[in-house]
């Protein structure tokens, strides 16, 4: 039995595990189609390509229960829906496209300038400097405020992450600053251009009403989009009855994915989300229309 998950994350943005170390959790898990989708970032995805072509000898008297997963080249790209900032997901990309690349690294600079930005509005309201803290966490990593919530717990200025967001990270908080992120179309194109497809990722994560999830579906898929992610991660029936009913109205295939950060996310680890409703047009199906999984 194939078991997808096609939204995780490794140290190559604020995800906990290496991309190896990524790869070897997944096969323990029976994953046998994993995409790393690191946030604006393809750095995990080359670390594994670069191994993946190194020779390895099995002996013939070893047997392996549970072989690697087949890499899927992916990466989770922020982008502007209007003025709401949601996330797009690249499946079965060119890592060495030059328009993709050129938007990474574009990508990148505006984190820098946020993280700068965060930074200096956390001093004013008191707190000590925090960006070089920040930038040592992401260890050359793609900056994001998980982060500064590291650093933040480890100087004591908050009793954990999760205290971070509530105090100063999260949405409406000091910390919370908004990027001139590219439009979803031009995601959207850019990934086309890599030879990937478009996934509007986790939808009932943004903490909208079915209508405006609608909507946001059916601007995305106006913009050329490819599918949205039905199945994210640990979620209720509810939210995969009304995700399914908008995937199919809207003739979207649906996608899944644990959205995997940390061994600590103990409510979804790799590839244990639920399985996609059968109604749905799975990605790897629309994929397979005119290339080979």
């Amino acid at each position: 039995m194939s078991i997808w998950d096609l939204h995780c994350h490794s140290t190559a943005s604020d995800g906990a595990l290496s991309p190896d170390h990524l790869l070897k959790r997944a096969a323990g898990c029976g994953v046998t189609h994993l995409a790393i989708t690191d946030h604006d970032s393809v750095d995990g995805v080359r670390e594994i390509l670069a191994k993946s072509n190194e020779q390895i000898e099995v002996p013939p008297n070893v047997q392996v229960i549970n072989p690697a997963p087949k890499i899927i080249n992916g990466v989770e790209i922020s982008a502007l829906d209007g003025d709401f900032c949601v996330h797009v997901l690249g499946l079965w990309i060119d890592v060495d496209s030059a328009p993709l690349n050129e938007m990474l690294a574009s990508q990148q600079s505006l984190r820098q300038q946020r993280g700068q930005t965060i930074s200096d509005r956390l001093e004013a309201k008191g707190l000590p400097a925090t960006l070089d803290g920040a930038l040592e966490r992401a260890n050359g990593s793609a900056l994001g405020r998980p982060h500064f919530a590291h650093y933040m717990t480890d100087i004591g200025v908050v009793d954990d992450v999760g205290h971070a967001f509530k105090r100063w990270l999260g949405r409406g908080k000091p910390g919370d600053v908004g990027i001139n992120w590219p439009s979803v179309e031009k995601v959207i194109n850019t990934i086309h251009t890599s030879g990937g497809v478009a996934v509007l990722a986790h939808p009932h994560k943004y903490r909208l009403t079915y209508g405006k999830i609608y909507a946001m579906c059916e601007r995305f898929k106006s913009a050329g989009g490819d599918a949205i992610e039905v199945i994210s991660g640990s979620q209720g029936i509810k939210q995969t009855k009304d995700l399914t009913r908008i995937a199919r109205q809207l003739e979207l295939a649906a996608s899944t994915g644990s959205d995997f950060h940390s061994p600590d996310q103990v409510w979804c680890d790799l590839g244990k989300q639920p399985s996609l409703p059968k109604e749905c047009t799975a990605i790897w199906q629309l994929r397979a229309e005119t290339h080979k999984c």
